[in-house]
């Protein structure tokens, strides 16, 4: 029965708010937990020259392909956790059509593959490759936001455009006009500066997200 059940499953008690869409904590490896123990046992009757049941003999020939399967699905499960925590909150909303397409094909382990499906080690390739793109996809959008979006607002935030006298100096009031003119100018153009940056930080990252070929 074991070899018969779907590779993976929906943990109710992580998933009571999830009608919808599938979420990195709602899936689980449904290996039985009584598998290593059942294989345990299999092996000490074998060596003992105790026939075990064709059930328990089968299970003890998949077991170092399950033990392989369930082991790429635990890494999977957790790289997909792993990168729905890196992702910035501002970046959510451009991927979450990526992460809805990794979670699809995710979602096919929960019906459409058991362990004993031919086609799984397939099946394990397409979350990885999709996997790999999408942390590929996530660092880079990442970067773009952190080193060279952020970095330009910041600036532009920080941009003095009043030009104050020193402590204890005062100053006559043209003189205090043309120094806050002065400040503007360069303000101004500090601004346009970083401003166009921030412009090719965005297109850079929209670029990126046009190349992604995740799914």
């Amino acid at each position: 029965a074991a070899l018969s059940e779907p590779l993976l499953a929906r943990d109710l008690k992580t998933d009571a708010d999830s009608k919808s869409s599938l979420k990195s904590g709602a899936l689980c490896v449904n290996l039985d937990d009584a598998v290593p123990q059942l294989l345990a046992e299999a092996r000490h009757l074998l060596q003992l020259g105790v026939p075990v049941p064709d059930g328990a003999a089968a299970l003890l020939h998949a077991a170092p392909r399950l033990r392989a399967h369930a082991n790429a699905l635990t890494a999977a499960l957790a790289t997909r956790a792993r990168l729905a925590r890196e992702l910035p909150a501002e970046l959510r909303v451009l991927l979450a059509g990526h992460f809805a397409q990794v979670d699809g094909t995710l979602g096919q382990g929960l019906s459409e593959f058991t362990w004993a499906s031919a086609d799984t080690p397939f099946f394990l390739q397409a979350v990885e490759r999709q996997l790999a793109e999408l942390g590929a996809l996530v660092h880079r959008l990442k970067a773009l936001s952190e080193v060279q979006l952020q970095r330009a607002l910041r600036a532009v935030a920080g941009t003095q455009l009043l030009a104050l006298p020193k402590e204890g100096r005062t100053v006559a009031l043209h003189e205090f006009v043309a120094m806050t003119k002065e400040m503007c100018a360069r303000g101004a153009a500090q601004i346009d500066s970083k401003m166009e940056e921030a412009e090719r930080a965005v297109h850079f990252m929209f670029d990126a997200l046009e190349e992604s070929s995740v799914g």
